[in-house]
């Protein structure tokens, strides 16, 4: 069976993962901190243990596909920072992550539509076995209110890591061409393509 390699990170509770407050009697998002400190180890895993390990995951901790090149754990900054350059795609298997954002402009209510709209993408990823996190920003109740679903993180094994920045524009693509995105006006000027796949994943030291 093919086991996965990727990065599991641990900051403080504030790391990377957003949070809310109410202010005024209104809920707010609270932006995270950068990651500067912490630690990380590089995760083997199968299709099948992948449920277990992203349900294990805690405030404060990320996943990178990236692995450290020499080092299986270690601390940041002292041993590594997380960059492209230190944490590049493993060689063999790797943990294809896709993030998909506003899903609720396209009608996807569920993680089982998500999961349905990524599998009608390309014939290889009908069987594939995909585990599902809703974003940090789904589920969301205050006062009646309920934010529903945001963002949906999948998580399936790649035979080859090093295809899946292509795997990723491949997807995009697609969700492009099935009506999954939408065009974004920058303060700038520049029209962004936004689609339920977020090309920022390519990079091997994306959270």
């Amino acid at each position: 069976m093919t086991q996965a390699t990727f990065t599991v990170f641990t900051g403080s509770k504030n790391t990377v993962a957003k949070g809310y407050d109410v202010e005024s009697g209104v809920l707010t998002k609270v932006a995270a901190d950068n990651f500067y400190n912490g630690t990380y180890e590089a995760v083997d895993a199968k299709p099948e243990e992948l449920i277990g390990i992203i349900k294990s995951i805690k405030q404060g901790q990320f996943i990178t596909a990236g692995v450290h090149q020499s080092l299986g754990a270690g601390t940041c900054p002292a041993d590594a920072c997380r960059t492209a350059d230190a944490f590049k795609l493993p060689d063999g298997a790797g943990l294809l992550i896709i993030d998909g954002d506003s899903l609720s402009d396209f009608s996807i209510t569920s993680a089982n539509k998500s999961v349905k709209k990524l599998r009608s993408l390309d014939p290889a990823m009908k069987t594939a076995l995909i585990v599902t996190s809703p974003s940090a920003s789904s589920g969301i109740k205050y006062k009646g209110s309920d934010s529903g679903l945001k963002g949906m993180h999948s998580y399936m094994v790649a035979d080859d890591a090093k295809a899946m920045p292509a795997i990723l524009e491949n997807l995009h693509k697609r969700s492009v061409l099935a009506g999954l995105a939408r065009a974004q006006i920058t303060s700038n000027g520049l029209i962004l393509i936004k689609s339920m796949v977020d090309l920022a994943m390519k990079s091997s030291n994306q959270p």
